[in-house]
């Protein structure tokens, strides 16, 4: 069997944009800004500051987390449609 470091690759480097499935059930924008821990324990910090979100959500917080790396709430933006519209809110 590989050691837990040989499972788990570098999928989400520092600055990658990426999609999150967050609590409030949608996808949301969010750049990855920081990285702990290592293996299958390793951990990505996301931060949702500037991308858009739909209006009816505006009660939900989308504060920075910390989520698994392998975690099948992140998908790399660049797997979606390359016609994706991407806005930052000032």
């Amino acid at each position: 069997m590989l050691p837990d470091e040989c499972m788990v690759l570098d999928k989400y480097p520092i600055g990658s944009l990426v999609y999150v499935f967050h609590a409030a059930q949608i996808d949301v924008l969010a750049f990855i800004v920081d990285i702990r821990g290592s293996g299958i324990g390793r951990e990505v910090k996301v931060c949702y500051q500037g991308w858009p979100h739909p209006p009816e959500y505006d009660a939900w917080t989308f504060d920075d987390e910390w989520i698994l790396e392998r975690s099948s709430r992140l998908e790399l933006f660049s797997r979606y449609d390359e016609d994706d519209e991407i806005d930052v809110v000032p």
